[in-house]
């Protein structure tokens, strides 16, 4: 454990995350802490890989699944700072072999999980589904199916989605999505331990082992978009607190992307442009879960956004899953009653 903050805040953080541990039974976690883009608090626990008695540290490398799409975010605000895509605009503005009824739904209703459009690697959204081996095949799979919802009327968070957009993203930049990125956020801030990759098929040395039943199936490139990037909780750390700079993207702008979007009937969405938001009590809660396993949960009220906390929660898998939103929101109490 490491922390700069005061005795008792430290106590309660470290309160929380040891019943967590208790309940839940991760073989291994890594968790910081940052308040107003500074980190405060770090902690390890358990094994990066049991069977070989590895404990986890502060380099320890973890998938971090779909907590993936908040690079694509990033890197899709950069487009629109710049001008170069309108969010805004139909998706059959950019992409021209579309079925009918997916022409007039919008990059925003598409980027925010409102489209409607069925989800191509399950009915369901199930991130155990095994994926289409190509983007032409995942994209076959679905074509043909009707809409779940009109667009706007809900929220479904699926993988369809984040497909198309990084389809349309390629053909701005004229490059490889993960070539992209790479160049501008990986490199650009120095991350040295930050790739994408499946895990299961690429393994490398460091990397966290995953314990979790059912396995994940792998992720094929075309889908480095929504999930495939590895990464430590120091570099993911630092990213975070390049973001919250400005060093992407000019926090105005982030700002603007991180307003609560409603259904057409409204109530309110679940996503807004690619981020996990939640509004309560004049707090917002922004951010991304991944496979049940981790997360980047970011809080602030929405009268003063640099009163901030983050927590970042990388685990491997364990007993249980899906409790990082608690434990966020526990750890996040403690600053932000």
């Amino acid at each position: 454990i490491w922390s700069i903050l005061p005795a008792e805040t430290t106590r309660k953080i470290n309160t929380e995350i040891d019943a967590a541990v208790k309940t839940y039974k991760p073989v291994g976690y890594s968790v910081a802490v940052l308040r107003k883009g500074k980190l405060v608090y770090s902690a390890q626990g358990g094994m990066a890989n049991r069977e070989l008695g590895v404990p986890v540290s502060g380099d320890s490398i973890f998938p971090i699944y779909s907590v993936t799409k908040l690079f694509f975010d990033i890197a899709f605000m950069q487009l629109v700072e710049e001008g170069r895509v309108n969010p805004d605009l139909p998706l059959s503005t950019y992409l021209h072999d579309l079925p009918e009824t997916w022409r007039g739904i919008t990059l925003r209703q598409a980027w925010s999980h409102v489209s409607g459009l069925p989800d191509i690697i399950s009915s369901n959204g199930a991130s155990d589904a095994t994926p289409a081996d190509t983007q032409e095949e995942a994209i076959a799979r679905v074509r043909d199916l009707p809409l779940v919802f009109p667009p706007g009327a809900a929220s479904q968070y699926n993988q369809t989605n984040f497909l198309l957009l990084k389809m349309i993203f390629e053909d701005i930049v004229g490059r490889p999505y993960p070539e992209y990125v790479t160049e501008t956020q990986f490199k650009a801030i120095g991350l040295k331990h930050t790739f994408f990759g499946d895990p299961h098929r690429d393994p490398v040395p460091g990397m966290v082992h995953i314990y979790r039943d059912p396995p994940i199936s792998e992720i094929p490139p075309y889908l480095y978009s929504n999930a495939g990037v590895n990464t430590t909780l120091r570099d993911m750390a630092t990213w975070w607190r390049a973001v919250l700079a400005g060093r992407f993207v000019r926090p105005e702008t982030i700002q603007s992307f991180w307003r609560p979007l409603q259904h057409t009937d409204g109530s309110p969405a679940a996503f807004a442009n690619g981020w996990a938001i939640r509004s309560r009590g004049g707090f917002l809660r922004v951010g991304h879960d991944g496979a049940g396993l981790v997360c980047l949960q970011h809080f602030f009220p929405e009268a003063d956004p640099d009163n901030s906390v983050t927590v970042i929660f990388l685990q491997n898998g364990g007993a249980r899953t899906a409790y990082q939103h608690t434990l966020a929101d526990l750890i996040a109490d403690a600053f932000l009653p």
